[in-house]
């Protein structure tokens, strides 16, 4: 890092004179300032890499060594990021099909009973707005998962989750609520994931994709 900062004159051993950068590499320097925040917002929209399912896979965590971009990305996403064997992420902006989700659409999200997350500690569903916040909304659930009270499984053992900004005819028990006629983005978290969440050769097998529903 220090041999990088020597091009603008910072260095362990003598003072920093600003005045004596090179008026090209200040204005690289401030061009380099205001684009920073669209980088990072680029970098929070394309975590890790896609998923067949269009789900964000991030399979490093909080474990950033020297990757700054990755920790200023994190920050934003949510300042805390655990290590992989303590929690996982998985996010996306857009349905199965690769378009972009939206409050004036109804979503489901299905997992087969034989691929529910698999987790020892638990696991959670959360929508966002465009903006990072959480989705105002009537019965004042900002989030769904196996702690859910209530939330009800298939026959088969399977589980079907609704996400849409009206409540669905199935009723409110498996109901994640989304901002009206706006974009919006959902972020499966795991909390002490199992391993094959790790493998990933299987773990595309656990993010089934956001689907419309009619």
């Amino acid at each position: 890092m220090w041999q990088s900062f020597e091009h603008i004159g910072l260095s362990l051993d003598k003072p920093f004179d600003p005045a004596a950068i090179d008026p090209a590499v200040k204005k690289g320097m401030q061009r380099a300032i205001e684009s920073t925040a669209d980088v990072i917002a680029w970098k929070v929209k394309y975590r890790g890499y896609k998923s067949q399912s269009m789900w964000n896979v991030d399979t490093r965590g909080g474990s950033y060594e020297q990757d700054y971009l990755a920790r200023a990305e994190g920050a934003i996403q949510g300042l805390v990021v655990h290590d992989p064997e303590e929690g996982m992420y998985f996010h996306t902006y857009h349905d199965g099909d690769g378009a972009l989700l939206n409050g004036s659409q109804a979503y489901q999200l299905h997992f087969d009973a034989d691929h529910l997350p698999p987790v020892n500690a638990f696991w959670s569903l959360t929508s966002y707005t465009s903006d990072y916040n959480l989705v105002d909304n009537p019965i004042q659930r900002y989030s769904i998962g196996d702690r859910t009270q209530g939330l009800k499984y298939n026959d088969d053992g399977s589980l079907t989750l609704y996400i849409q900004s009206a409540p669905p005819a199935e009723g409110i028990s498996n109901w994640l609520p989304t901002p009206t006629g706006e974009m919006f983005r959902l972020n499966l978290r795991m909390y002490m994931p199992k391993p094959v969440m790790r493998d990933k050769s299987q773990l595309e097998d656990y993010l089934p994709p956001v689907s419309k529903r009619a």
